[in-house]
């Protein structure tokens, strides 16, 4: 969902979609997650990247989750893109 919601970003903002409105509008709809409602706005359109939560802590996470995917046999492309 995340993925999803940033692709839709950089898609409205190529076709010149006011980048709050959208983080709105994907908030109230179906999209509506976590990220939309606390992230994007306050980190990413502002450009505040001070969130503190620590990409080492993130990066030890999603290798846990990707030795999980693998233990079980399930693709996830997208976690192993960001492992090292």
């Amino acid at each position: 969902m995340q993925s999803a919601a940033a692709e839709g970003l950089v898609i409205g903002k190529r076709y010149r979609f006011d980048p709050s409105a959208m983080v709105t509008v994907m908030t109230a709809s179906t999209d509506g997650s976590w990220i939309t409602r606390t992230q994007i706005e306050q980190r990413v359109i502002s450009r505040s990247f001070d969130h503190p939560f620590k990409l080492a802590l993130m990066l030890n996470e999603v290798g846990s989750a990707s030795a999980l995917a693998r233990e079980t046999g399930i693709a996830a492309p997208l976690a192993g893109l960001g492992q090292r």
